[in-house]
Parts: C-alpha cells; structure tokens; sequence
C-alpha cells in the first residue's frame, strides 16, 4: 500500500460505530421485552410464511393447544398476537418471517384450519434478542416446571451478562463504560432486573440461578420424576455422569429420586472402660463354651457302676486290688472278642 492511502473496509463489513450502535439498541430491547411489545406492528400473516425454529426453549403441550383453540372458537378470534420478527424476503411473496413468542397460539390456529394469524412484528431482533424475548414471554405468561423455569432463568442470565458484560461476578465495574451506565440507571444486577420485571422474589431468581449452574440435565428431565424443586437440589449435589445416567432413567418412565437416604451414623468408639466389660464378655464366653457339657441334663448314673464304686469305696486294700484286677482281666477278654471295643 502507498503512503497516503487509507485501507478500504470489504463491502458489508459494519464498522465499530455500527457495531457499538447495534449493542446499544440489543441492550434497549433487552431491557424493554419482559414482554410487550408495545408500538409493534400488527398485522395477518399467511401461517406459511412463519418459520417455527427446531428447538425452542418450552415444549409444546398438546392439551394447552387444545385449550387455545377452544378459547378462540368461544371468542371468534385470537386474544393475544403471537410475536415474530423479519426474517428474509422470499421470492413469491417477498416476506418470511421467525416466531418469537406464541408457539401454542400458532399450533392452535393451525389445528382451527385458518391460514392467517395476528402477529405482532419487532424489527430489529438478531437471534439472541428474539431468544431473550421467548424467554421472557414463557417467564412471565406460561405454566413452567421447575426445571423449566430454571432453565430459562439460566439461559436468560447468560444473554444479559453477554450484553451486560459488567454486570457478571468479577466483571470490569470501574471501566467508563460500566460508570456510564451505572449513571444512565442501565447496569442492574441480573436477580434484581428479572424479579423487578417478573414480580418473583429476587431469592426465588437466585435459586434459580445456582440450580441452573450446578443441573446440566434441566431440558431431560421436564415432566418427569426429577421435575420437582427438591430433586433438583439433590441432582445438584451429584457429579454430571450421576445426573445424566438418572435423567436417563427417568425420560424412559421409571419413577426414580435423586435423593438417597442419609447413611446410619457410625457406632460409637468405646472407651477404655467399655473395651475391658467386652474383652471379659468374651472371655467368659469362650470359657463357658470349652466347659459346657455336649448335652444337658446329664444322663442318670448306671446302678451297677453305682454299686460297684461303693463296693470299692468301702472295701479293704485286698478287695479294691482284686476288683480292679478283674476288671481290668474282663476288659481285655472283651477287647479281643469285639474289636469295636
């Protein structure tokens, strides 16, 4: 390049004044949205012409459709427009556009037969904007579970601090950048702006928050048994393999808990004292077990050998000589006869 030439930017490219710009008008919206879109244009759009993203943050609920397209029978018309955003320009009617906010509305129509609904149109929404305004819609407007209120509390946390940077724990609250907006009323901490807007307690969105941050398995376990605040806790306390084998069992039906009985407490440690009583336990055990007869009561005594003995007893030295001699004679002789003996 010659000295005196400047570097051109590629056609297209945004410059930092645009990109600064388009931040700026992100954080508007997402300080605005939780959730009317108020100044936006109405309009019937051909249902056709809406694309419905792959992965939304709620599921859909059959019988909540069912409910709407009831309640829009009943009425002759559609109570609240659903939200949608410009998408592309198509090429046999020059307009397509993106849902927002207004899933089971749009299903109900759809099931009704009609082939328009009322929309309301936010210009100006990149995706993660439209994202934070579905968020925000199911936040204030739908039934969630726990775990889906959790899951959409974490996920919006995540957009406000990507557009909020300053706000995050441990982020650049010094910087100019952060000082104006602290001085504009922008720069609130995330609990405080989504119970102010959502009328929860600012404790119920930290609660939020910290199951969000700890649970990897919200969007696996709604409508099941781990769907509840205190298995989310407990799942909380488990390692990430853990919880995704219990999330598992649990989307194919099984009714399982996260939460384990707490272990029984462990034997008290005997003292000096108690090691001696059970060291003479056991030893009086044992002695009592080497001497205790085979069989009890004993047998009766044999009468002759009764005899006998006071025959002996009572004899003089000659006689017990003799006696014994003769047993100790008969026993031999049977000895030999009985080798049993």
């Amino acid at each position: 390049m010659k000295r005196g030439q400047h570097r051109r930017k590629p056609i297209g490219m945004p410059t930092a004044a645009q990109k600064a710009g388009a931040l700026a008008a992100e954080k508007k919206v997402a300080d605005a949205i939780l959730f009317e879109p108020r100044g936006a244009t109405v309009r019937m759009i051909p249902l056709c012409h809406i694309e419905v993203a792959p992965k939304r943050m709620r599921a859909l609920r059959p019988a909540t459709v069912d409910e709407i397209a009831e309640s829009i029978q009943a009425r002759g018309g559609l109570l609240q427009p659903i939200v949608v955003r410009p998408r592309r320009q198509r090429k046999d009617s020059g307009e397509c556009y993106s849902l927002v906010a207004g899933w089971h509305r749009f299903e109900a129509v759809r099931k009704l037969g009609h082939d328009r609904i009322a929309a309301a149109i936010l210009d100006g929404l990149n995706a993660d904007a439209a994202l934070l305004a579905e968020i925000d819609e199911n936040l204030i407007r739908a039934d969630l579970s726990p775990a889906e209120r959790t899951a959409h509390v974490g996920r919006r946390k995540e957009l406000y601090e990507k557009l909020h940077p300053e706000t995050k724990h441990g982020g650049d609250r010094k910087s100019q950048k952060a000082k104006s907006s602290r001085q504009n009323g922008d720069l609130k901490r995330f609990t405080k702006d989504v119970a102010k807007k959502t009328g929860q307690s600012e404790r119920k969105i930290q609660r939020d928050v910290t199951r969000a941050s700890k649970v990897g398995v919200l969007p696996d376990i709604v409508g099941t048994t781990l769907d509840k605040g205190d298995e989310i806790d407990a799942l909380a306390k488990l390692p990430v393999d853990e919880q995704r084998k219990l999330a598992e069992q649990a989307k194919s039906g099984e009714r399982i808990s996260a939460k384990t009985p707490p272990p029984p407490p462990p034997p008290p440690t005997p003292g000096p004292a108690s090691v001696s009583e059970a060291e003479h336990a056991r030893n009086e055990e044992s002695e009592n077990t080497e001497h205790r007869p085979e069989a009890w009561p004993p047998p009766a005594p044999n009468k002759t050998l009764l005899a006998l003995s006071a025959l002996i007893a009572g004899g003089s030295d000659f006689m017990e000589r003799f006696i014994l001699r003769l047993l100790i004679t008969g026993a031999k002789a049977v000895a030999e006869d009985d080798a049993d003996f």
